[in-house]
């Protein structure tokens, strides 16, 4: 499930993505129109606080692994933003379906 909200005074949504775990693994979710998307990682199943320019973030307790699966065993080579499709270039996406009408009618909500 992905969380999409947007403020009043600020001109770009923030996304909040929801993280699902089986035993092996953990996944995100994407949707692109009809089309459904997992995103695969190395379970997640700590967080660890660490500053990022002054402030306490919590991030997964193995960041390598989980960058590595994403942008695959070259992630230090740099990748253009306008190359970098997320819905084609992530190393651990896979399709999950495709919605039906029926579920499609609860699938994404908008408020406001």
């Amino acid at each position: 499930m992905e969380l999409r909200t947007k403020f009043i005074n600020m001109p770009y949504p923030i996304d909040i993505f929801f993280i699902y775990h089986d035993k092996k693994s953990s996944w995100v979710g994407g949707v692109d129109g009809k089309k459904k998307y997992r995103y695969y990682y190395p379970l997640i199943n700590q967080v660890c606080g660490t500053d990022l320019f002054g402030y306490l973030m919590y991030v997964p307790c193995n960041p390598l692994d989980i960058i590595k699966s994403e942008y695959g065993k070259n992630w230090k080579k740099p990748i253009l933003s306008s190359q970098y499709i997320w819905n084609r270039s992530p190393h651990n996406m896979k399709s999950a379906g495709v919605y039906s009408i029926y579920e499609m009618r609860s699938a994404r909500k908008d408020y406001g």
